[in-house]
């Protein structure tokens, strides 16, 4: 795992915890505020792998994917928002979709971490399937209250951030090992 993706992923993992505490603070108005966050975030993220790639930099971490990643990118972000309003109302299953995803990927990383004899590896497993019992939660029982779900959502948002930071660091044991 390169440094930069490492960084990357903590970055995100951060921005995760603390859009999940606003959440959990704030769950009536916080949506509408989280979707303009992502997706100014998105769009900037977008513009800089643009920028990045058609500035041919030899450490681009993305040299082949660079251009289509930072055009999805940009696209989404500023689809996010000019459709705010339709993107919250279907908050809740693409956050369950984006969880049950990341949970398969960091039960991979608890496979891997079982292969090679790193012994915690349980524990990513253990986080790994209760985010995904929080993700198929999310994306099949609809919550009647927007408060009620919006706090769930942060919880998750939190767990989701947290377990990422723990898997960046035994990934990061595993590859000095």
């Amino acid at each position: 795992m390169s440094k930069a993706f490492r960084n990357t992923l903590l970055a995100i993992s951060l921005t995760y915890i603390v859009l999940g505490l606003i959440q959990i603070l704030w769950p009536v108005g916080s949506r509408m505020v989280i979707c303009y966050i992502m997706g100014a975030a998105l769009t900037l993220f977008g513009i800089y792998h643009i920028v990045r790639y058609f500035g041919a930099d030899a450490n681009y971490m993305f040299p082949g994917m660079g251009l289509a990643l930072g055009v999805a990118c940009t696209v989404t972000g500023i689809l996010m928002i000019i459709c705010a309003k339709a993107i919250v109302a279907i908050f809740g299953v693409v956050l369950g979709i984006a969880v049950i995803s990341d949970s398969i990927l960091r039960m991979q990383l608890s496979f891997n971490m079982m292969r090679f004899g790193i012994g915690r590896y349980i524990l990513v497993m253990v986080f790994a399937f209760i985010m995904l019992a929080a993700g198929i939660v999310m994306l099949f029982t609809p919550i009647k209250s927007a408060a009620a779900a919006t706090t769930v959502m942060g919880v998750c948002m939190m767990v989701d951030g947290i377990m990422n930071i723990i898997s960046v660091i035994f990934a990061k044991k595993l590859l000095e090992e």
